[in-house]
């Protein structure tokens, strides 16, 4: 299951690039779904960084910032350095 949020993620990156913001928000957020089910932190620090990506590449700059920040709180709660 790890996997098929990775290939979500992924999905949602070329959503994301191709300007389908939509359709990237909604595979992003089933990513994220995925890596909350499994409790894995780095995971949902990571889709929260994506989130945050379309949101910002929409122009969205005040939600891009929250999930930015939720992001790098749980990177700072971890101790992931390189994260941070």
């Amino acid at each position: 299951i790890k996997g098929m949020g990775i290939c979500l993620g992924n999905l949602a990156g070329l959503y994301n690039l191709q300007g389908n913001y939509p359709k990237a928000l909604e595979t992003q957020l089933r990513s994220l779904k995925i890596a909350e089910k499994l409790g894995n932190e780095e995971g949902i620090a990571d889709n929260l960084s994506s989130l945050g990506n379309i949101h910002y590449n929409q122009g969205n700059y005040v939600k891009a910032m929250d999930f930015y920040e939720k992001g790098l709180k749980i990177r700072e709660k971890i101790g992931d350095e390189q994260g941070i």
